[in-house]
């Protein structure tokens, strides 16, 4: 089992992308994390970690990420997390997934957590 919330939004330099697959290499750190969670875990393994909404999103390597991610594992659960909720670190739209290895995916379910009534930025409370 693996849970995380890995670095995003850092470039990491050449020589760490020749670790993997040509038709995966990036130096994105979000998008190398999310490849070594795959590689690392082992059958039936579970995986639950936040990554940037571009990943969900963008598109060259992270289609390709993705299309991998939903065929070597069943990407069961996203939950987009409110604007700001790592804030004052990082603005950065966010979600948590949540997959298992060696099943690919049928089925997502798909969360937005909001903010509460009357709150409109995370804050303490």
């Amino acid at each position: 089992m693996v849970v995380t919330n890995p670095p995003f939004g850092g470039i990491e330099e050449d020589s760490i992308e020749t670790n993997f697959p040509v038709a995966f290499r990036t130096r994105e750190t979000a998008d190398l994390f999310l490849m070594l969670i795959m590689q690392l875990l082992k059958s039936r393994g579970c995986a639950a970690l936040v990554l940037p909404d571009g990943l969900l999103f963008g598109e060259g390597i992270k289609t390709r990420i993705k299309e991998k991610l939903l065929k070597d594992c069943n990407l069961h659960t996203i939950v987009r997390l409110p604007n700001g909720v790592f804030a004052p670190y990082t603005g950065i739209k966010t979600n948590l997934l949540f997959f298992s290895k060696d099943t690919p995916t049928q089925h997502i379910w798909f969360y937005e957590h909001p903010y509460p009534p009357g709150v409109k930025r995370h804050n303490k409370t």
